[in-house]
């Protein structure tokens, strides 16, 4: 039980890891595109020379920033949910419903992951062009095999919090 325990720590420190290096990376974002919009806004007023390629940059740099925030939103499991019946359950139906919960998300997660590497891989992107960058697509489409790894990674650390949450009587972040 010492090793899994342990394992698990590391694990959660690894978690707790990517979550603030999402929430890092959304700041970077957020500060990317306004600094992207900021110029483009003064070169076009007082240079009357806007930057071509500044608005589908920007929505690249929006895109990954979401994706970032959702995976955080999943790492930290504070993700919208109607849990108020379950709250009402006695413990141990809601300890059945929360795993079922978590095991339902790391599935759906694990089969996307699938796919997107699949349709990452695959012919379909990769003669696609960014116009105005006058670059290809697949660098920004990087984001969708990334994503479904991190909600992967974090929908096994939440399996494993609920689990041993029953285990401990507590959140199994408390290990």
């Amino acid at each position: 039980m010492l090793i899994l325990t342990t394992l698990y720590r590391k694990l959660l420190g690894a978690n707790n890891f990517a979550i603030r290096s999402e929430l890092f990376l959304c700041q970077v974002a957020v500060v990317l595109f306004f600094v992207l919009l900021l110029v483009n806004v003064v070169s076009r007023y007082f240079f009357s020379s806007p930057l071509y390629f500044a608005e589908e940059l920007a929505v690249y740099i929006l895109i990954w920033m979401a994706f970032f925030a959702i995976a955080a939103t999943v790492g930290r499991n504070e993700m919208v949910r109607l849990d108020f019946l379950v709250n009402g359950a006695p413990p141990p139906i809601k300890y059945v419903i929360n795993i079922l919960v978590d095991l339902l998300v790391l599935i759906c997660s694990v089969t996307l992951l699938i796919i997107s590497f699949n349709w990452y891989l695959g012919p379909t992107i990769q003669y696609e062009q960014a116009i105005t960058l006058g670059i290809k697509k697949l660098p920004f489409f990087t984001i969708i095999p990334l994503f479904f790894v991190l909600i992967t990674f974090h929908s096994v650390i939440n399996l494993a919090k609920t689990i041993l949450a029953s285990t401990y009587g507590h959140e199994g972040s408390e290990i």
